[in-house]
């Protein structure tokens, strides 16, 4: 054993032939500090951390029980054992039963029963050390807990205070804006009435119409709490939603003198889908593509079949500003954006101009609905693309195949 490792042992006596005796006796197991005097030894315990005080019970000045009494109360944690002839074992086992004496030791001693009576000594401190440093940790952890418990009932609390918020932010909402589509959608069907029909009108009809759906959507969402009870599939054809997203979309592209093109493949089946939630999706990502190209630029739809069997894929690529690095990784969460005021606008297509950040995760959400998967890639002056991997068939309507199916011969 090192020095480092030995426990720290204090004898007190003031014989000094017994000091010399006990510590050529227990030097090579432990630290061991001697003292002649309960003054001394009250100079070496507060100057060194001290494991187990063994001393003489007969001294001048104060008997052994009287010094241990002492240090009981300042070094509570220090094991106290004592020397005793049989003369003075009544007054200490008096000490040991109000506390104050761990053991005694009766002289003459044999040099191997004090060194376990002593390695018993250490034991116990390490032992008392030992819970106590538990007794600690415990309370910390159920302070940490208690804590924990409290910052849990205020966070449900505010749970619950936000969810009445939004609650009535819908409520407010869903009314407040089913006004205003309803004027327009009247006034634009009025007109139509009176023989107004043009191309820019069907287009505001059919937009009107479509952002009353989205308002009905919302308040369906409150109700359902979530997306997934709304979607109504049926079978379309990919290049006329395309076509149609395409067409709503293309007046801002001319304003900008940007080319649209479009690219079908011809032998894609009908697609299992919700149209309207497609529709949005094609429109989001166009109107992104028109926002953040250049004038003139070139912005293209693909429709083609999937790597993945059974799958289409929807690529809407750009020859735009492009996405920074270290954004492609959040380009998809809510609200995502620089939030740069003097980019920040309700404008439909300026170029660079920023809404709030809720369209691509909008179009990530109605992707995952439809069971597929959305990605970009992207280089900074050069351009976007968004690829939409979207399954023919919905899970709960592909067929399975029969056995002579699974094993006929191509």
């Amino acid at each position: 054993m090192t020095a480092k490792e030995k426990r720290p042992l204090l004898v007190v006596d003031d014989e000094v032939n017994i000091l010399h005796s006990l510590y050529d006796l227990l030097r090579l197991d432990y630290t061991v500090y001697t003292a002649q005097s309960g003054p001394e030894a009250m100079k070496i315990l507060a100057e060194n951390e001290v494991s187990v005080v063994m001393t003489d019970q007969r001294m001048p000045e104060m008997t052994g029980t009287e010094f241990l009494a002492q240090i009981k109360d300042r070094y509570p944690d220090i094991i106290r054992l004592v020397f005793t002839g049989y003369a003075d074992v009544r007054a200490v086992i008096d000490a040991i039963n109000d506390g104050n004496v761990y053991r005694y030791i009766t002289k003459p001693w044999e040099p191997e029963d004090l060194k376990a009576v002593i390695a018993q000594a250490m034991e116990q401190h390490q032992l008392l050390a030992d819970r106590k440093r538990l007794m600690a940790e415990l309370k910390e952890a159920n302070d940490s807990l208690q804590r924990a418990n409290e910052e849990l009932q205020h966070a449900n609390a505010e749970l619950k205070e936000l969810d009445r918020l939004k609650s009535v932010f819908i409520d407010i909402a869903s009314h407040e804006l089913r006004t205003p589509v309803f004027v327009i959608s009247g006034f634009a069907r009025l007109l139509a009435r009176k023989g107004e029909k043009t191309r820019e009108l069907n287009s505001i009809l059919e937009s009107a119409d479509r952002l009353g759906s989205i308002v009905v959507n919302m308040a369906k969402l409150m109700e359902t709490g979530g997306w997934e009870n709304i979607l109504q599939t049926q079978e379309k054809d990919m290049r006329e939603m395309v076509e149609r997203a395409v067409t709503q979309v293309k007046p801002f592209a001319d304003m900008r003198h940007q080319h649209l093109e479009i690219k079908t493949d011809p032998t894609l089946p009908e697609i299992e889908v919700d149209p309207p939630l497609i529709h949005d999706i094609l429109v989001n990502l166009l109107m992104n593509a028109i926002k953040f190209t250049p004038d003139e630029g070139r912005i293209t739809v693909e429709a083609r079949h999937s790597r993945k069997p059974g799958y289409v894929d929807l690529l809407v690529s750009d020859t735009g500003i492009g996405i920074p690095p270290e954004e492609l990784e959040h380009i998809f969460r809510k609200f995502f954006g620089t939030f740069d005021t003097s980019h920040h606008t309700s404008g439909e297509y300026e170029f660079g101009r920023r809404g709030i950040g809720l369209g691509l995760s909008v179009v990530q959400k109605f992707v995952e609905m439809h069971g597929g998967s959305v990605s970009v890639e992207s280089e900074v002056n050069v351009g976007s693309t968004f690829t939409v991997t979207l399954p023919i068939r919905q899970p709960s309507r592909v067929e399975e195949p029969s056995e002579q199916e699974v094993t006929q011969p191509k």
